[in-house]
């Protein structure tokens, strides 16, 4: 079991894992990783993804849609625009706020409850430390046109759940 968990990860990171032995003698376990040094280090906390989405079918879709791409090492998902608000600026003290999270780009649903997707948007884009996120809107709505008008100003782009991503 311990080697099966070991060859998994090692696996995902890139690795490889080999044995050398002889029979009777015992056998010895080798693995190799990929030299990571031209990557930059990441905190245990450093998110590259929020994905914000109430529908777990639909975060689903986006999980394995990342995953494919090779993407999803760290996404954070988020059930609600209060929660998603909360992630990254905190809980609100009544003064200036500090940033908690700065992902490098978020999922946005637009329908979500207790702040909607919209308001969620508004506040991060109305914010000059989370202005410059990007921002990828996924609506499952027909109305695609109708979400367009409501969104604001900037470089957001709207995406349909049905669609395919």
């Amino acid at each position: 079991m311990g080697l099966a968990l070991a060859q998994r990860v090692i696996h995902r990171h890139g690795g490889r894992v080999w044995a050398e032995g002889k029979v009777n003698a015992g056998a010895t376990f080798y693995f190799s990783l990929p030299n990571l040094k031209r990557k930059t280090m990441k905190t245990e906390n450093e998110v590259e993804i929020l994905l914000v989405e109430d529908n777990p079918r639909d975060a689903e879709l986006a999980l394995r849609a990342l995953k494919k791409r090779n993407l999803a090492n760290h996404v954070v998902w988020v059930k609600d625009g209060a929660e998603a608000l909360d992630y990254i600026f905190g809980a609100s003290t009544g003064g200036p706020q500090a940033i908690n999270h700065t992902p490098k780009v978020i999922l946005l649903d637009l329908k979500l409850p207790k702040v909607d997707g919209l308001e969620v948007l508004r506040r991060l884009k109305g914010d000059e430390r989370t202005k410059n996120i990007p921002v990828v809107v996924l609506s499952s709505s027909r109305e695609r046109t109708g979400h367009r008008a409501k969104l604001p100003s900037g470089r957001e782009q709207l995406h349909s759940q049905t669609g395919g991503i």
